[in-house]
């Protein structure tokens, strides 16, 4: 009897007597028993003529595939994992809820990353997807009702936000070029330092004369808008150089090692800042007296000056936060110093720890070594805040990043893939609930036409100074014009601190310095909404014309490993049990 069906089964023994490896199904789902022809079970031939029956289901039924089965998946697995919450976590699964607010959120804001980046204009590049999920998370915080159903707390956020930083962070060390680093060391100094500093002081100034900010209101507006973002500028980097855009270079390195220094700096500018704002009259008085005391020349003067500067402590005025007192001026300067010396020394203890642990024979390598590197990035970037280092967690956790992956060597390639599986997943979050934290009503319309001004005037400064910062670097005027354009985005470090200023303003009851505090929140909220998806743009738009693709360094990267989509085993080359799968055609 001919057979024509193609279903395969497993085999198992029958009474004692082997089995080949190869059996063919018979035909229209018909079963050979000797002469007898069944058609409710289908009866499997084996070199041995024994049969061998199988469940009929399968074979009698069609079964769905393709994007329906996809569809059927998918959504019966979210509702498992909905009711699995729901059963353990109850009430916050309604709406109202964290649980609730956060899952609406994250489908929210995948579905507004997919629908921009199928927005295609002639000769230009697809939308990046963080402006859909910028937009879809202020969607739901600014409309009716719906603002109420998906509520997020404020803790719920900045630890999702938090995460979400630290694998960023990590992808960004995972990606950096030692070779153009040690040949870029100056300019990554320069570009952290200087676009910042320029752009605190022009905002200052701009402010003070327009808004009516008072000076030191005005760096603390000037140093919440001079950050770089680097949720924005890291995935837009990453993404050139996976395409050899600027890798001969070292542009994309330079543009992620300068990115956390200059976060710091401008962090502790604000944080300086902020506390001499709230800083009581009495503090500043003492201290004159204490300096006209010593220009007297009288030694008790001297002494009795230094006294009343110490005591009573600056931290007995206000409230503190940390390890630190917030308005203590030279506390926080050293503070920044310490966040960046001990940032940089715990990344390279890290780093080093990570490069021997988990050792090359044990199983299941690249799991051992992404759970690792992931859980102590996150764990860097919470347990600097708790310690009240909050900018020294970025740091360690890109130092790390970058020493982990140069003991890898070529190896480090599965581990980006797995670093990038869970980007693919924080990324939604972090856009869609920064783009949450904006609040239309609460924008003045006055204030923004003033803040506008302030922002762009910075901009156009940050812009210029840039473009000087990198001359003498080896780049041409159409790279330095890139580097300007890529120093643009501002997003997570606004939506950390933007709001810090008001709510202690509002503990102090001062409605003047509330007021001042809502002017830098608003403004804050106007870089976000302007910066991010303009900035990104630019990146996208300006890098494949402005910068020099080398062939070559995209195929080395791929050879050494770097490659981070479609990796070939997730275990790894090394990993011990797992052998490669061969396709046979």
């Amino acid at each position: 009897m001919e057979l024509d069906s193609k279903r395969y089964s497993r085999m198992e023994e029958d009474g004692g007597q082997d089995t080949d490896t190869k059996a063919v199904g018979v035909a229209n789902a018909q079963c050979i028993m000797g002469e007898e022809t069944k058609c409710n079970d289908i009866t499997v031939i084996v070199s041995n003529s024994t049969p061998f029956r199988i469940s009929p289901l399968t074979h009698c039924l069609t079964a769905p595939s393709g994007l329906l089965a996809y569809l059927i998946t998918t959504v019966c697995l979210g509702v498992l994992l909905f009711g699995v919450v729901w059963s353990i976590a109850e009430k916050e699964c309604y709406p109202g809820g964290n649980l609730f607010g956060i899952i609406i959120l994250f489908l929210c804001a995948v579905c507004g990353g997919k629908l921009i980046g199928l927005i295609q204009l002639p000769t230009l590049p697809p939308f990046p997807p963080l402006l859909g999920m910028l937009l879809a998370g202020l969607v739901l915080r600014n409309v009716p009702y719906v603002t109420e159903a998906v509520h997020i707390e404020q803790n719920w956020s900045a630890a999702l936000r938090n995460i979400a930083l630290a694998i960023i962070l990590t992808r960004a060390g995972l990606g950096l070029d030692p070779s153009a680093l040690r040949r870029l060391k100056a300019v990554c100094v320069r570009l952290a330092v200087g676009p910042c500093t320029v752009e605190a002081s022009t905002v200052a100034v701009m402010s003070h004369f327009l808004m009516g900010l008072p000076w030191v209101w005005g760096f603390v507006l000037g140093f919440v808008l001079s950050a770089v973002s680097p949720a924005v500028v890291v995935p837009s980097m990453l993404l050139l150089q996976k395409d050899g855009y600027g890798v001969k270079k070292g542009i994309p390195t330079l543009l992620m090692a300068a990115g956390s220094f200059d976060d710091i700096l401008a962090i502790t500018g604000f944080t300086t800042c902020l506390g001499v704002a709230f800083a009581s009259d009495s503090t500043w008085l003492n201290v004159l007296k204490g300096v006209l005391e010593v220009v007297g020349g009288s030694a008790a003067g001297l002494l009795l000056g230094v006294f009343i500067c110490f005591f009573p402590s600056l931290d007995q005025t206000l409230h503190t936060k940390g390890l630190f007192p917030v308005d203590s001026t030279w506390l926080n300067v050293l503070k920044g110093v310490l966040e960046v010396v001990g940032g940089s020394a715990a990344g390279l203890l890290l780093g080093v720890f990570i490069c021997f642990f988990p050792s090359l024979d044990q199983e299941e390598l690249v799991l051992r070594r992404s759970a690792m590197l992931l859980g102590l990035s996150v764990f860097a970037v919470f347990g600097s805040h708790v310690a009240g280092f909050s900018g020294a967690g970025g740091l360690c956790t890109l130092v790390m990043a970058f020493l982990a992956a140069l003991g890898w060597g070529a190896e480090k390639g599965p581990v980006e893939a797995v670093v990038g599986r869970f980007w693919d997943i924080f990324q939604p979050l972090l856009f869609g609930l920064v783009g949450a934290q904006i609040t239309v009503s609460t924008l003045d319309p006055i204030t923004v036409g003033l803040g506008m001004a302030c922002l762009g005037t910075g901009l156009v400064v940050r812009v210029l100074f840039t473009f000087l910062m990198v001359f003498f670097g080896g780049f041409n005027t159409k790279e330095k014009l890139f580097i300007s354009v890529a120093w643009l985005p501002k997003a997570t470090v606004q939506a950390a601190i933007g709001s810090k200023a008001l709510d202690m303003a509002r503990v102090s009851g001062d409605e003047v310095l509330v007021k001042y505090g809502l002017d830098v929140l608003t403004v804050a909220v106007l870089a976000i909404l302007t910066t991010a998806p303009v900035g990104a743009l630019g990146i996208g738009l300006a890098g494949p014309r402005l910068l020099t693709r080398d062939p070559e360094d995209t195929h080395a990267d791929r050879k050494e490993g770097t490659e981070v989509d479609a990796p070939e085993s997730v275990s790894g080359p090394v990993s011990k049990g797992v052998e490669p799968c061969e396709s046979k055609m």
